[in-house]
């Protein structure tokens, strides 16, 4: 039983190197289905947002302030949500 409004998180397979991070975040996925990946800063703006299908994928950070960044990932598996540490 799943409340109404209540997302499942965290069902893709995602892994993310190097965290912390002095700009280039490489992203791995366990397959190489469509997916929308989002960057927000600490107060909510969005950032980047991209499309892929590739099971490897860099973020670049490197012009944005330090401190901490959300990383969205929705696809048609589910959503996942990871915190980036930019130094």
């Amino acid at each position: 039983l799943q409340a109404a409004g209540i997302e499942k998180i965290n069902t893709i397979h995602l892994s993310v190197v190097p965290n912390p991070s002095s700009g280039i975040f490489n992203l791995g996925f366990d397959n190489n289905r469509e997916k929308s990946i989002s960057v927000f800063d600490a107060v909510g703006r969005l950032i980047m947002q991209r499309k892929t299908a590739e099971m490897n994928f860099s973020i670049n950070l490197s012009s944005n302030s330090s401190g901490i960044y959300i990383l969205h990932i929705e696809s048609a598996d589910g959503t996942a949500v990871q915190k980036l540490v930019l130094r």
